[in-house]
Parts: structure tokens; sequence; C-alpha cells
């Protein structure tokens, strides 16, 4: 039997924001936080141009108004040719000036106010990225539950208890798989029993190491009948019926689905009473879980 199935957009839109998505947010982020670096830089470049360029006339002005007296002759020892205190005063002035011209200038209002603005627009992404991100897996695990297989077992419909050739009770079950995508490594373990009324035992738990492993495909179904390994007593069918005991059946299935996630399925059906003489069964209140 072939089955062609689609996945849903919503899988798909799963996959384009977790591929596409995320990296332009991340992106986007990066370039929102060096934007207040890159105009601070630009900005003090171009104050360091106008400097270099007005530096000269500047110097000139500067040189004029600091140095009264030019320097001559006579403020030079000719025996020593050394400068007079007072020109090497006015010149450490003019190296002060110099010195000044070259410094970074401080942040203006328009920058203070554009890291600001930057630093709120940062905080608004990043806050809208979490809540597109929440909102990506959300729909991430809802696209999962909708697309991953779901294997559970009951009786088989319109089938009842039945006792084989030796006369042993077998139950008709049927395992399904009710997902849109297939299960796989499905390993199987059922039990029959019968026990007192109420139960206070503790039911024998799943042994998969000598089960053997299989694929069940969105629809498919796999009939099993676990069997009493010996023929009903009398003694044991008159506590049935009077609701003393019950018949038992329960299981285990283990499986992985797409997502590479291991899911579990018990189930537990029970027989007591007018039910047994019917052959019908319950599902117990207890022992009925799924993953």
């Amino acid at each position: 039997m072939c089955i062609n199935r689609t996945f849903p957009s919503s899988y798909s839109l799963v996959v384009f924001r977790k591929n596409i998505m995320k990296p332009i947010y991340y992106i986007a982020i990066i370039l929102l936080l060096l934007t207040p670096a890159s105009v601070h830089f630009g900005y003090s470049e171009e104050v360091k141009d106008l400097v270099k360029k007005e530096s000269p006339d500047k110097k000139e002005k500067l040189n004029k108004k600091n140095i009264k007296e030019p320097i001559t002759k006579e403020l030079i020892d000719t025996n020593s040719k050394k400068v007079n205190p007072q020109t090497n005063t006015n010149i450490q002035t003019v190296k002060h000036v110099q010195d000044l011209s070259d410094e970074d200038t401080e942040w203006s209002n328009a920058d203070i106010f554009m890291v600001l603005f930057t630093a709120i627009l940062a905080l608004f992404t990043i806050g809208l990225w979490r809540e597109a991100n929440r909102s990506v897996k959300i729909t991430e695990n809802t696209a999962k539950r909708q697309l991953r297989a779901y294997i559970f077992a009951r009786l088989a419909d319109g089938e009842k208890l039945f006792p084989d050739e030796i006369n042993c009770l077998s139950v008709p079950i049927i395992i399904e798989n009710h997902g849109q995508t297939p299960g796989h490594q499905l390993k199987i373990s059922t039990f029959v029993n019968i026990y007192k009324n109420p139960l206070n035992e503790t039911l024998d738990p799943p042994n998969f190491q000598n089960g053997s492993q299989t694929y069940l495909a969105p629809g498919q179904i796999i009939r099993m009948y676990p069997t009493l390994p010996r023929s009903l007593k009398e003694v044991e069918v008159n506590a049935i019926t009077s609701k003393e005991g019950s018949f038992y059946v329960w299981g285990y299935l283990e499986y992985i689905d797409i997502f590479d996630n291991k899911q579990k399925t018990e189930f537990r059906l029970y027989s007591t009473g007018a039910d047994f003489t019917r052959g019908e069964l319950a599902y117990s209140l207890e022992g009925n879980t799924a993953t």
C-alpha cells in the first residue's frame, strides 16, 4: 500500500524561520549596536580634518598674540649660542596650542541623542527578536505535535475474547499509527494474566529484549493476539464471572518519531463479570498512558 502525504505549511514555515530569519535578527542587532560608534568615528575624523585645515592660520595668530617680541640677535649669547629663556617660554606656548588642536573633540548633544536612540532601538529589537523566537518555538512544537506518529493499542472492532485450539484465552489487539508520519523501531511487549479484585499486585514491566523491531506507517495497523499460556480452570472462570477476579491484558509500546524522539505508550484492559461472559474488555482506570 502506497501512502502519499504532504507536510502542512507550518512545517515549512518553521524550517524557514529557523534557518533564515534567526541569522537576520542577529545581524540586525549587531548593526544597530555598531551605529553609534561609526557615527562618532566619522564625526571625529571630520573635526580632525577641519582642525588640520585651519591650524596654520590659527598658529600664525597665536604666534603673533603670544610672541610679543621677535627673537633678535641680542637674545642670543654669541659665546654659548643658547636661546634666551624668554624665547623658550614662547616656543612652549606655541607647542601647547598645537597639541590642543590635535585633541579629540568631545561628544556633542547630537551624538548623545544618537547613542540613546540607538540603545533604545536595540532594546526594542532584542525584545522583538525574543518574541519572534518564542513564536517560532511555539510554531515548531505545534508542527511537531501535528506531524509526529501516534501509536496506540486497542481491542479490534467487533471482535471479542475467544479460546484457541487448546482452550487458551486469546485477545484480538490492534496496534495502529494515528499520526501523519511513520514510527520507527517500534517495539511491542504484551502480557495476559488473571488477578483478584481489587488489583493489589504490580504488573510485569516491559520486556523488549527478545522482541523484534518494526516500522509502522501512518494509518497502518498490526494485529496481535496475546494469549494466556494455559487453559482456564473452572474455578478461575467462576471467580471472574462473580467479579472476584479479572482477566487482564496489558502491554507497552516504544518507537522513534521522525524528530528522533523516543515515544512510549502503555495500555491496560480487563474483563470481569458480565463483560467476561460476553467476551468484552474495558480500559482500566490506570495503566493507560502515552507520550
